[in-house]
């Protein structure tokens, strides 16, 4: 997060969604809400928290304020892989 002179643009209002079919702005789940916790610097986020990973095609940062979503980098860590279980697998690049 760059520098954060008024807490209030984030907190409660920074999101991070996820969505299958990109289509609306009703088809988007949270994954996380910034809260009064977020601060300068490197925020960090564990989306495994509930076991459960959350599984969407699309994600997006999104806040009801312009100024809410000025964040200069999001890094994304974990293991890219294939929701099969076949012994084999074809996709279209």
């Amino acid at each position: 997060m760059t520098d954060i002179d008024n807490l209030s643009l984030y907190n409660g209002l920074l999101k991070f969604q996820g969505s299958n079919d990109n289509s609306s702005t009703t088809t988007w789940t949270d994954l996380h809400t910034a809260d009064e916790n977020i601060h300068e610097g490197w925020n960090y986020v564990d989306l495994n928290e509930t076991g459960t990973m959350p599984r969407f095609r699309f994600y997006r940062m999104y806040a009801s304020t312009t100024t809410g979503c000025l964040v200069n980098e999001i890094k994304f860590t974990g293991v890219e892989t294939v929701d099969n279980s076949d012994a084999t697998y074809s996709c279209n690049v």
